[in-house]
């Protein structure tokens, strides 16, 4: 008797519930992605939620008070503990790993 209402096999009580993972699903599927979904559908909307302006002037609050910026540190730090590189081309783009330019989301080279 597993206590369940009905019938759970022990390789999914063992997989799904007692690791956390269905929990993980859940939670990125409701909380991440459908606001996520619902705010590129229909943006305007999204913002005059009743809920939506107290959360963005928390987050500007946040944003304005430098908390956040604490991961650029962290980066830094990083990057000199592992000694990477910032791979910079000739005429001064990014690249990514593949080696191709990183055109920042507009073209720059217009035949």
């Amino acid at each position: 008797e597993s206590g369940f209402l009905f019938y759970v096999p022990d390789w999914v009580q063992a997989v799904f519930l007692e690791t956390g993972l269905l929990a993980c699903v859940v939670v990125v599927i409701i909380a991440q992605l459908m606001p996520q979904i619902v705010a590129s559908l229909y943006p305007t909307q999204f913002l005059e939620l009743l809920v939506m302006r107290p959360a963005y002037w928390a987050c500007i609050i946040l944003e304005t008070s430098g908390v956040v910026h604490i991961c650029w540190v962290l980066a830094f730090g990083m990057g000199k503990l592992f000694r990477m590189k910032e791979e910079v081309t000739g005429d001064g783009a990014q690249m990514d790993k593949y080696g191709n330019k990183d055109n920042q989301g507009y073209v720059s080279d217009v035949a």
